[in-house]
């Protein structure tokens, strides 16, 4: 009865480690905003992107700049409750950014947060949120993937297996 001990306990082992992978690991994401003229740009000034891609759970380090000019920005983001001694009215956030200025955002995006949301100026946007055009930008959340795990099929074959390697022990036995 013991020999039958070792293999069942690797066979459960085999079957049971695909549930065992361990979720994907939030990420902290660096991101550069400008304002440069009338139009938000991420990354560098000669960007054309203004869409911000994050997943759930991710911590998003976000330094927002002016870059030149004599033209204030505002960076509103109404659906991101500002954080404590941060500037801005209210419960949302609202920076005013003055020629030259940089102000440095740290943000931790929960499960409630999955969507696409707008930022933007205020005085260089127009219409309503979440329908604004013009000096307007998105933040994209998304759900992290889940990590690769082996599929059924590999299940099978390592029950195949276990079920062969029994097969093969008992077999020969009952022969005698």
């Amino acid at each position: 009865m013991m020999r039958w001990v070792i293999p069942a306990v690797l066979l459960t082992a085999l079957l049971v480690s695909p549930l065992s992978a361990p979720p994907a690991a939030a990420a902290d994401v660096n991101v550069s905003l400008i304002a440069q003229g009338f139009a938000w740009h991420v990354g560098s000034a000669s960007s054309s992107n203004s869409q911000i891609a994050v997943n759930v759970g991710d911590t998003i380090h976000l330094t927002i700049q002016n870059l030149v000019g004599n033209t204030p920005h505002t960076f509103t983001a109404p659906h991101f409750p500002a954080a404590t001694g941060q500037v801005g009215p209210g419960p949302n956030l609202n920076v005013n950014l003055s020629a030259g200025a940089t102000f440095v955002w740290n943000y931790t995006f929960t499960a409630s947060d999955v969507g696409t949301w707008q930022y933007y100026c205020i005085p260089h946007s127009a219409g309503t949120y979440p329908n604004r055009t013009n000096m307007v930008g998105t933040i994209a959340v998304t759900t992290p993937a889940p990590p690769r795990t082996p599929g059924f099929e590999v299940v099978l074959v390592i029950a195949a297996v276990g079920i062969v390697a029994a097969a093969v022990r008992v077999l020969p036995r009952r022969k005698k």
